[in-house]
C-alpha cells in the first residue's frame, strides 16, 4: 500500500505541543481522535491524519492542540494520510510558525 505524506516544519506546532508530543511519542490521541503519532529519532513526528476530519467537526478532537489541528486539516486538505514533522523541513506559509 502507498500513503500520501506531507512533510512540514516541526516550527508549526508550540514548544509545548512539541513536549507533548515527545511525552507520548505513541498513539497520542488515539483512544479519542483516531490520531496515531510516532516519535522520528529526536528530529520529529510522524502524525496520522484521520479520516474523521471530513466531518469537519473540532468536537471530535478536542483534546488535540489547536496548533497540530490547523497542521492536521491543512493536511488532510491537500489528501494527505500522514504528516512527517521535521526540523529540518522547510515552513510552509499557510500556516502559523512558532519560535522555540
Amino acid at each position: 500500500m502507498i500513503y500520501k505524506m506531507m512533510e512540514l516544519s516541526t516550527a508549526h506546532v508550540t514548544k509545548e505541543t512539541a513536549e507533548k508530543m515527545s511525552n507520548d511519542a505513541v498513539n497520542m490521541y488515539a483512544n479519542t481522535s483516531g490520531v496515531a503519532l510516532y516519535g522520528k529519532s529526536g528530529y520529529g513526528y510522524f502524525v496520522s491524519v484521520p479520516e474523521d476530519l471530513k466531518y469537519n467537526d473540532d468536537t471530535i478532537f478536542s483534546e488535540i492542540p489547536s496548533d497540530l489541528l490547523e497542521c492536521l486539516k491543512y493536511a488532510f486538505s491537500h489528501d494527505c494520510e500522514w504528516i512527517m514533522f521535521d526540523c529540518d523541513a522547510a515552513k510552509i506559509s499557510e500556516l502559523p510558525t512558532y519560535e522555540w
